[in-house]
């Protein structure tokens, strides 16, 4: 199986810059590194940008489900790289009560509307599709870091384990780790189906970073096990400590 991932810095509020950031880093690789991939894998808000300090501060840039510039860039790619793509939005869900993270009424621009955000309800989420233009997983964030919370609702669904098709390219994961195989003429394509389980960052963590108990939700590790996943895809928009030089010049180390 080959997975990519499209890691970047998008800047805040900048839609339109950073999605020409990433179709730049994606003309910019070697053709080798895009051939025959299975998944491309983009962080969490990828094109909005991470740290918003407030539900207005970020409602003109939420996006309805699946219909997205996000969701749209990654039909766009999986149909041109001719494979899935997981990407990572702030998603438009419906009106609720207000959220106990508001103070105050404030009167927001959506589109040509204007809202009482009170109204709101949002989701840090990613959308999975394939390259005829389907949608095969949708995902809302579970445990929230204190940075979504000012904004963001918890997943209802908790974590899900979806069974993902992915075909028509050799050397995938072995056929005892796939849920479903179908086996092709020697010379043509396979595809295989297989228990996958999506999240975003901050789910590798306990809820709220407490310690397990008895009425704990399940966490990532057991739902991946409960479900026999055999696959994990995890978009995020990483943390480091470190400064932009100091990256450039350890550029094989981890981000820690």
């Amino acid at each position: 199986m080959r997975i990519a991932t499209l890691q970047f810095s998008a800047k805040l509020d900048l839609v339109e810059e950073n999605i020409a950031r990433a179709d730049s880093l994606l003309a910019s690789a070697p053709g080798s590194s895009l051939r025959n991939l299975d998944i491309l894998v983009l962080p969490e808000l990828a094109f909005t940008g991470y740290n918003y300090p407030s539900l207005p501060a970020i409602t003109p840039y939420l996006e309805p489900p699946v219909r997205g510039p996000s969701t749209q860039w990654a039909l766009r790619t999986a149909s041109r790289l001719q494979c899935l793509v997981t990407v990572g939005y702030p998603e438009l869900a419906s009106r609720s009560p207000p959220s106990p993270y508001t103070l105050r009424p404030t009167m927001v621009e959506l589109g040509p509307r204007r809202v009482d955000y009170y109204t709101l309800t949002a989701y840090n989420a990613v959308v999975t599709v394939n390259p005829r233009g389907e949608v095969v997983a949708r995902y809302r964030k579970s445990n929230l870091y204190y940075t979504d919370e000012v904004w963001a609702q918890e997943g209802p669904e908790g974590f899900v384990a979806h069974d993902v098709t992915f075909g028509g390219k050799p050397n995938r994961l072995s056929s005892e780790e796939a849920v479903g195989e179908t086996a092709a003429p020697d010379g043509q394509a396979t595809t295989e189906t297989i228990r996958t389980t999506f999240a975003i960052c901050m789910d590798l963590n306990p809820h709220h970073f407490l310690p397990p108990s008895p009425t704990s939700p399940m966490s990532l590790v057991e739902h991946v096990l409960d479900t026999d996943s055999r696959l994990l895809i995890l978009s995020t928009a990483w943390l480091t400590r470190l400064s932009s030089s100091a990256l450039i010049e350890s550029t094989r180390q981890p981000d820690m």
